[in-house]
């Protein structure tokens, strides 16, 4: 899996890199602008983002507003009753009636019509009543009551309450030992010289109501404080905040206050002194929500740019890269050993200055190419085998040893004129006329009958017209010798003297090519040395053994590269036949010495 992977990521072009660094690069850009956008977003608007949640938490807070009047004006209703209050005065002042005027106030507590005017029944108000709490503990509710006063008491909230007359207060909402959730509210007064705590007590399901308005926008994180900004409600167990940072908090004003992850909203839901304010921590992502579409709006704008702007990039690469990719191919034909290989590229940048370097340098490659050749190829048409010249020699000798000098002077005539043919490089000729070929043949067939005691025959068969043809420079020569060495000399009769023989050489057209033969009636050649000899492999070039046709070959390639061929037929003791076919137009290259 490992290998794979590296395999797909591994990207062996320029093109193809460039494409995945401009991907890559593109998506990192793009993923910074999603994380950031929306706290760009929320940074520049947030004037306009908050303002949706002010309006939700305005209307919940006049909602409890509305309950907390509803409950004052009850509270007040109680604890203003003449009736109630004449018993409460006489409680403590007839102690021997205590059980009869409890009686009585208990029954006021529980007539409907002192909760609310027009009431027939407690529960049509779905309320559940006033309680009266005397500062000796003392305790009056009407019937049902006392699973929320048990509770109530037992707060410490309660325990550490101050009692002060006139002062109307929220204590927190707690669950009572029957399970409900009740929502409170007290209210002291002094009666002579008794302090009571009037509270009234109410199911929390409606008051709490007032949040579903937040909840349903996904705000969940809210709290009600009451006077000395303690929290007597949150609906999270865990608010955001414990404390919040309070300023001057009035009446329909909704106080807010930013935050990294969120803002949080307050707004005093009932009168200054009561103190009970609504107050909602809301998360960044759900001020957010309304303007999503917007942010998503814009992220995809941005990305079709970026997804744009990334194809033109790849594209603008590649076009530009192409002439890169050129350059590329042209090197590797380069080292196929094609030469020919140019650049045009006309763009006035760097590309431009590349291709105009790299065609000077292929042209001075060219030049040190053609010049190492043609030194090459004029090395090899020097080649002479020393031996020959050494046998030469020692024939000229011999010939003054008994006297017979006008064979010395006819020796020694052919050999210069075959030196000064081989020494004509200065020229770099490559061709020759077949009538200088002829004669230098002719001069070199003098010497070896000179050596072999007339033993060898020469023919010619040359077509009309084609001795002033020219062809390549001593190419005749080394096949007429390697015809004389490796097939006339070496056969013999029964005694072990030479078989006289004859080599014919003929020229003639074909086909818009010249085809040249040389016929020997020596020994004959194996397939195998036929194939050996005209066919050698790489590492027999230049070799010792059978350098005349390797000289050959090479500079026949030299000359017409693939346009070219060299082969032979033998059967042994009946001679070879070696043919050589090359155009009859000229070579691949400028012959210094004149047309071809």
């Amino acid at each position: 899996m490992t290998k794979r992977l590296y395999k797909l990521l591994h990207i062996r072009t320029v093109t193809g890199k460039i494409a995945m660094f401009t991907i890559t690069l593109g998506l990192i850009i793009f993923l910074t602008i999603h994380l950031l956008l929306p706290n760009v977003v929320f940074e520049r608007l947030k004037g306009y983002i908050t303002q949706p949640v002010a309006m939700l938490v305005k209307d919940a807070a006049r909602q409890m507003g509305f309950a907390h009047a509803q409950h004052s004006n009850i509270l007040n209703r109680v604890k203003f009753d003449e009736n109630l209050l004449e018993l409460l005065s006489q409680y403590y002042k007839q102690p021997e009636n205590q059980r009869e005027i409890k009686r009585g106030i208990v029954e006021l507590l529980s007539t409907p019509s002192l909760l609310l005017p027009g009431a027939v029944s407690i529960d049509e108000l779905r309320l559940d009543s006033v309680s009266v709490i005397s500062q000796r503990g003392d305790v009056f509710c009407r019937e049902g009551i006392e699973p929320y006063l048990e509770t109530f008491m037992n707060m410490d909230w309660y325990k550490n309450y101050q009692a002060t007359d006139g002062r109307r207060i929220f204590p927190p909402i707690f669950t009572a030992s029957d399970g409900s959730s009740v929502f409170s509210c007290i209210n002291s007064r002094a009666v002579e010289t008794e302090l009571y705590d009037f509270v009234f007590f109410q199911e929390s399901g409606w008051f709490l109501s007032s949040f579903d308005l937040l909840k349903e926008q996904n705000i969940f994180d809210i709290v009600i404080l009451g006077a000395d900004n303690e929290i007597l409600y949150a609906y999270e167990e865990d608010p955001k905040y414990s404390t919040y940072d309070i300023g001057e908090i009035t009446q329909n004003y909704v106080y807010v206050t930013p935050y990294r992850d969120g803002v949080d909203f307050m707004m005093l839901a009932s009168s200054q002194d009561e103190g009970s304010k609504l107050a909602c921590h809301v998360p960044n992502s759900v001020l957010l929500a309304p303007f999503m579409p917007l942010v998503m709006f814009v992220e995809f704008v941005i990305g079709l740019v970026m997804a744009l702007f990334i194809v033109l990039s790849c594209l603008s690469a590649k076009i530009s890269l192409n002439k890169l990719k050129v350059l590329t191919h042209n090197i590797r034909k380069i080292q196929n050993g094609d030469y020919s290989a140019r650049m045009n590229i006309k763009t006035s940048d760097e590309f431009e200055a590349l291709g105009e370097a790299f065609n000077l340098m292929m042209e001075r490659v060219v030049e040190h190419e053609t010049h190492e050749k043609e030194m090459q190829y004029n090395v090899l048409i020097s080649e002479i085998d020393p031996h020959f010249i050494y046998n030469t020699l020692n024939t000229i000798t011999y010939l003054a040893k008994l006297n017979r000098p006008d064979d010395v002077v006819i020796v020694n005539r052919a050999l210069i004129t075959m030196l000064k043919d081989r020494l004509k490089i200065k020229g770099y000729e490559s061709f020759d006329l077949l009538a200088n070929e002829i004669e230098v043949i002719n001069q070199y067939m003098t010497i070896q009958n000179y050596l072999h005691s007339d033993a060898i025959k020469l023919i010619w068969n040359i077509s009309d017209g084609l001795t002033l043809q020219k062809i390549p420079k001593n190419v005749l020569q080394p096949l007429v010798e390697n015809a004389i060495l490796h097939g006339l000399l070496t056969k013999k009769d029964e005694s072990g003297e030479i078989i006289p023989g004859e080599i014919v050489i003929s020229a003639y057209r074909e086909n818009g090519y010249i085809a040249i033969t040389i016929k020997d009636s020596g020994v004959g050649m194996s397939a195998e040395k036929i194939a050996t000899h005209f066919n050698p492999p790489k590492e027999m070039v230049l070799s010792s053994d059978n350098i005349g046709i390797i000289n050959i070959i090479m500079r026949l390639n030299y000359l017409f590269n693939d346009d070219w061929s060299i082969g032979a037929e033998s059967a042994a003791g009946e001679g070879t036949i070696v043919k050589i076919v090359y155009p009859a137009g000229g070579s691949s290259l400028t012959d210094k010495s004149g047309d071809y």
